[in-house]
């Protein structure tokens, strides 16, 4: 289970944006987006936001940060639907993503506390039901902006990997091999010609 604890003032935000090449949307085909929505309520998350939406039951969308928080900001709609989060991999929050009147208002989707670190985030539509599978009316997930937080003098990064990129992981394993090849053949190299010197003096002696 993951430890959570409470923000910290020395916290800095930073966006990430939906446009992005750090959040990945799929299937593509079942995500739209409206520049400069407001919701039916009236308000606005965050002036000139854009509202990337799906309606498709299990699209979904992946990024990875380093930081200490997470907040999704969109819409939450009559039309209800459930938002699954996925936390690294292994644990799973939902969020309920029905309106509380017969109107569109802009919320705040998930707001979670972590410890500082590398997470993957995995947001998953599903019906109201919880399910893979649609029963009632059609869900809908909208979504504006992703924020993260991390330490004022802490490592930032985010990435559609869901933690460490495949090339770090290369690099990692394959420079302390390089290193050990080396150490190898040289001490090779020293011992052959170690012998090679004693081979030499025993059929030269002085």
């Amino acid at each position: 289970m993951m430890l959570h604890r409470r923000q910290e003032v020395t916290d800095t935000p930073a966006t990430i944006s939906l446009d992005s090449q750090y959040v990945l949307l799929r299937p593509s085909s079942s995500w739209h987006n409206v520049s400069n929505e407001a919701c039916a309520d009236g308000t606005v998350s965050t002036p000139s936001t854009t509202n990337h939406f799906t309606n498709q039951v299990g699209a979904y969308g992946t990024f990875s940060f380093i930081g200490d928080r997470i907040v999704l900001n969109g819409i939450k709609t009559p039309a209800g639907g459930r938002l699954q989060i996925t936390l690294d991999g292994n644990e799973t929050f939902n969020q309920d993503l029905t309106s509380s009147d017969a109107f569109s208002e802009c919320a705040v989707l998930f707001d979670l506390n972590l410890v500082n670190g590398t997470h993957s985030v995995l947001m998953t539509l599903q019906a109201q039901n919880g399910t893979s599978t649609n029963t009632s009316s059609t869900p809908e997930l909208h979504l504006f902006n992703i924020l993260y937080f991390f330490p004022i003098n802490g490592p930032t990064a985010v990435g559609n990997t869901g933690g460490q990129s495949s090339a770090s992981r290369v690099y990692t394993i394959i420079i302390p091999a390089i290193l050990g090849v080396c150490v190898v053949m040289g001490g090779v190299a020293y011992a052959y010609k170690m012998v090679k010197r004693t081979i030499f003096r025993f059929r030269y002696p002085a």
